[in-house]
């Protein structure tokens, strides 16, 4: 294993992947702490996670690129959270979810080639190249937006020219990683602890036991994956399992609006102590 390699997948498992393992924390809110009904919520969950993977090795290509597309709205989504209001949203959503993808392509068009390549299972495909194609539109949407939008969102583009400048020094998984874990995570993180409020010792415990469960399927399925070394296995499951995972994250956020659900719900503990 080398270091450049292992230590950004570290990072997206162990800080950025657990923001999404928070989804039961969410469900135990929406449910009122019901087993019957957080027991339903997780089957369909992992059913759904189950059915994505399955997807993924039938038709990889087809995977890979709606993967990205819906990645792309998701962050674009929390990137323009807090400007959702004001003009030409749609456009800094696209501007903003597609950075972390057409960055890299852009500036490290090899090495992210060999990553959809590990991802393909294929020794050939077009995905960066038609990325890289797409460059001249995105930059042509960022002028765009600082003309339109330059006195009113000017921390927005000023943060937009601070990351790209990160994500076209850095090699592909350490931008990513920073960018999943210290931009997207952590804002989702704050959304997410402003929505559930106090949090008790068994969000808690809920929250380390997803994560855990989660982390070391992970690294099963990185030794089922592996070809020459671990470290194919280890991309490989890492972007296939944060693909299975994000779908019903977005459908439990983006689509369902969960964090406006349980704005106002008291903590399970707190709820215990009022009936007391």
């Amino acid at each position: 294993m080398t270091v450049d390699i292992i230590a950004p997948l570290i990072l997206i498992l162990f800080i950025g992947l657990p923001h999404g393992a928070a989804d039961i924390l969410i469900a135990r809110r929406m449910f009122s702490d019901n087993y019957f009904y957080l027991s339903l919520f997780l089957s369909s969950y992992l059913i759904l996670v189950a059915i994505i993977i399955l997807i993924w090795f039938l038709a990889p290509f087809w995977s890979l690129g709606l993967f990205l597309i819906i990645s792309i709205h998701h962050f674009g989504l929390m990137d323009t959270n807090k400007s959702k209001t004001m003009s030409f949203r749609y456009v800094r959503i696209i501007i903003f979810g597609s950075m972390p993808i057409m960055i890299p392509s852009t500036f490290h068009t090899t090495d992210v080639n060999y990553l959809f390549a590990l991802l393909l299972f294929a020794e050939s495909h077009e995905f960066t190249a038609f990325i890289v194609q797409l460059f001249p539109i995105w930059l042509l949407g960022c002028l765009l937006f600082f003309i339109k939008t330059k006195d009113l969102l000017k921390y927005e583009f000023i943060e937009m020219l601070f990351l790209a400048l990160i994500l076209a020094y850095l090699s592909p998984l350490w931008g990513f990683a920073l960018y999943f874990c210290l931009v997207h995570s952590l804002r989702h993180t704050k959304e997410l602890l402003e929505s559930l409020g106090v949090l008790s010792k068994d969000d808690y415990l809920s929250l380390i036991i997803i994560a855990v469960v989660s982390i070391v399927l992970i690294f099963i399925g990185a030794y089922v994956l592996r070809t020459i070394t671990f470290d194919t296995g280890i991309i490989r499951a890492t972007f296939i399992g944060l693909a299975a995972l994000t779908i019903p994250h977005i459908i439990l956020i983006d689509w369902y609006s969960g964090l406006n659900k349980i704005k106002g719900i008291p903590s399970i503990k707190k709820r215990r102590h009022t009936f007391v």
